[in-house]
Formats: C-alpha cells, sequence, structure tokens
C-alpha cells in the first residue's frame, strides 16, 4: 500500500450567489450525515489499476503526480475526512470482486449488470465511449471494415466483451493493461485496440504512429465500486454517494475532467466516425 497525504483542492464557487451559497450548505450538510468506516482508521486505501495516464499519473518511483481520478480520489478523502492511500490491484481482479482490501476502487470501471453481482457502485462520476486505436493512416469507419483487422483488448474491460460479442473478429489479443494493447498497434501485433475513449485519446499522444481513429457510442458510466461484504457497505455507499454529488455541483468533477482529461486529447471526440453497432 501506498500513502500520500490528502491535500486541499481548491473549488471555484460562486459564493456571490444566494443560490450557490444555499446549494454549498446543504452539500456539506449532506456529506455530514454520512459516515464512512474504512478498513484502516483515519484512511480511505483505494484500489487502483496501473499504469493510468491521464487518470493516475505517476511519477519515476511510482508516486501520484495528478490525473482525474487521483484529483477526486484526493477530494473524496478530504470530504470524508480521511487520509489517501492506494493500492495497485489488478483490473480484472476489482471487476471480479477483490479490492485486496482497499476500502473502494476508482479506476474507470465501467457499472454493468454483471458487475452490480459482485460490487456496491456508487452514483456515476464520468460517462465514457470506446475509441478504436489503428495505425494513423488506417481506415476504420463501419463495423464490417472492423471485423477484418485484428484486435486487442484489456482483460476484464468492457471493451474486451464488446471486441467479442459485437464486432467478432477471426483474432483477438488480450493485453494486461492500454499501453501494451496500443504499443502493439505501433508494432503491428495487432492492427486495431478498443479502448475507453478519453484513455484511446491521451495514450495516442504517448506512442507514434498511432491514432485514435474512429469511437462506438457505449455511453458507460464510471462509478466507484465498493466490496457488497464489507460490514458498513451501505453507509460507506451513501457517504461516497453524497461526496460525488457535492463535488459534481460546485463544478470540480468537471475542472478536473478538463484539467487532466480534455486538455489532453489529441483531437476532438466529437470529430470521430462514429461506428454504428447494435450494442
Amino acid at each position: 500500500m501506498r500513502r500520500r497525504p490528502a491535500r486541499f483542492v481548491p473549488l471555484v464557487l460562486g459564493l456571490a450567489l444566494l443560490s450557490a451559497v444555499g446549494s454549498a450548505c446543504d452539500d456539506a450538510r449532506d456529506v455530514a450525515e454520512q459516515r464512512f468506516t474504512p478498513t484502516t482508521p483515519g484512511v480511505l486505501t483505494v484500489a487502483v489499476s496501473l499504469p493510468a495516464p491521464g487518470y493516475w499519473d505517476v511519477d519515476s518511483a511510482g508516486e501520484p503526480t495528478g490525473g482525474f481520478e487521483y484529483e477526486l480520489a484526493v477530494a473524496l478523502a478530504d470530504r470524508l475526512d480521511l487520509e489517501l492511500a492506494w493500492r495497485e490491484v489488478p483490473f480484472e481482479q476489482m471487476v471480479a470482486g477483490n479490492l485486496d482490501g482497499a476500502d473502494l476502487a476508482l479506476s474507470q470501471i465501467s457499472v454493468t449488470d454483471e458487475r452490480k453481482s459482485l460490487l456496491r457502485f456508487s452514483t456515476p462520476y464520468y460517462e465514457s465511449g470506446a475509441g478504436v486505436v489503428a495505425a494513423d493512416d488506417d481506415d476504420i469507419t463501419d463495423l464490417a471494415t472492423a471485423r477484418d483487422r485484428s484486435w486487442g483488448v484489456v482483460e476484464g474491460t468492457t471493451e474486451e466483451a464488446l471486441v467479442r460479442d459485437v464486432i467478432r473478429p477471426d483474432n483477438t489479443t488480450v493485453f494486461a493493461d492500454e499501453t501494451a494493447c496500443v504499443q502493439a498497434v505501433a508494432a503491428a501485433t495487432v492492427e486495431a485496440c478498443l479502448l475507453d475513449l478519453p484513455t484511446a485519446l491521451v495514450i495516442e499522444q504517448e506512442v507514434d504512429g498511432v491514432a485514435t481513429v474512429a469511437r462506438f457510442l457505449t455511453r458507460e458510466q464510471w462509478a466507484v465500486a465498493m466490496s457488497p461484504d464489507a460490514p458498513t457497505v451501505d453507509a460507506n455507499v451513501a457517504a461516497v454517494d453524497a461526496a460525488i454529488r457535492a463535488l459534481d455541483n460546485s463544478g470540480a468533477i468537471d475542472q478536473f475532467a478538463a484539467e487532466w482529461l480534455d486538455s489532453r486529447f489529441a483531437r476532438d471526440p466529437a470529430d470521430l466516425p462514429v461506428i454504428e453497432a447494435r450494442l
């Protein structure tokens, strides 16, 4: 487990407006009425799968330096009056319901019916589509063309299921993480890789010769995941829900996304062609 003290994240609030003041007070009361009980007293332990460019950026020593979900984790810990600690857990292990003793997982986890049977989810904090990463001169704009390519996917992701059940190519290779998948495209080991769209738009900037060439409108909802076996899970979910609502109402979540994701996108996602498919 790696630990880093939570830091205060300043929020831009319209305090001059009475309605904003009222909303802020309501949010504060909402959070105050909820109590989160962590496994380790005084510490919020967050499970995360790395590498996660744009979400959990780390330095050469492996310590977080920023990122959309890192900032969200810091803000959650601050609102819950806890110190923040983080623990690396493989993604496929998290979505299978094993958080390795962490209080919650904050790692681009989409809410699905299957996962609901294994985890408890908070209110969503982000919506995402799926992005197709291929050679920068490739032209994948429809399902028939996509089906002719060899594909890479990350184990345990919803994109793995989309490639298997919707695209249905002849050849699919499973990778441990998104960066390895994109690097395989650059090396021509596979012809295309399907990732969360924001991830694709960030990672393509870091690997030569690849680009996000298309997208699927999956409209997946990301949420904080918690173990249903925790004795205080109902209260913990309620506390996290209240904190996320407060951060959303204040504009903080949009601020985190703008700073760590939108500003690093290689292109405007709205400009990408949409692959029509029955999802």
